[in-house]
């Protein structure tokens, strides 16, 4: 059972790392059989990481045809921030009277580690610090549901942006700056300001978003296994 585990885990990885550098098209077929070779593992490991995959949003599963990455559109994506904007505006209304220093502290740090990650290029961690940063604040409005809908929504809207997002087009980090702006906003307690740089910044990103164009989609070239 372990070593089944084991090598479901080394299959899902591969394939998330290859998504994460972009490496995958967008309604690109996981043939599993050129994964078995690649990666040395039977069926079974490779179709219980596609289950896994599947269940996070990244691989759509087709009867009697296969696994494919799953496909978007710009304007979903759109939607996704626009709805987005609003579960945050809602709950910054009720959790910016119950910030307080240590609040902005840790909100920083999570600022910190955004640009560390994006200086690194490294898209997993940026997207994890990027739901850091709003979801801590969408938490302290003490909203379960709020809370619900923004988690489903932005794992929703993370596997688009595994894919579709410009991270890898950008030499500055636009973000951190508008997100140290947000924080001194907060400290001052200044909704009214506060949703204008939200709202500003969701308009600044939408502009800006674009498909990504992909070198490949061939998996054994993604997964880029080194044999020994």
């Amino acid at each position: 059972m372990k070593d089944k585990v084991s090598a479901e885990q080394m299959v899902y990885d591969y394939i998330c790392s290859a998504l994460y550098d972009r490496k995958l098209v967008p309604g690109s077929a996981l043939v599993e059989r050129v994964i078995c070779e690649a990666l040395h593992v039977g069926r079974t490991p490779v179709r219980a990481a596609f289950g896994r995959l599947a269940a996070e949003g990244y691989v759509e599963l087709v009867p009697n045809r296969g696994a494919f990455i799953i496909t978007g559109t710009k304007e979903i994506l759109q939607d996704y921030y626009r709805v987005r904007t609003d579960l945050e505006i809602l709950a910054l209304q009720r959790s910016i009277n119950r910030m307080d220093e240590e609040d902005y502290r840790c909100l920083n740090e999570i600022v910190q580690g955004e640009a560390d990650a994006f200086k690194n290029r490294d898209l997993k961690t940026y997207l994890d610090h990027i739901g850091k940063f709003y979801g801590y604040m969408i938490a302290k409005a003490e909203s379960p549901v709020l809370l619900e809908l923004y988690t489903h929504l932005y794992e929703r809207q993370r596997v688009l942006l595994v894919l579709y997002d410009y991270f890898y087009l950008e030499e500055e980090l636009d973000s951190r700056e508008a997100h140290i702006r947000m924080i001194r906003l907060l400290r001052e307690k200044n909704l009214e300001g506060l949703i204008q740089e939200l709202e500003e910044h969701m308009e600044h990103v939408i502009s800006r978003m674009e498909s990504m164009t992909f070198r490949t989609a061939n998996i054994s070239m993604a997964l880029s296994v080194e044999r020994k």
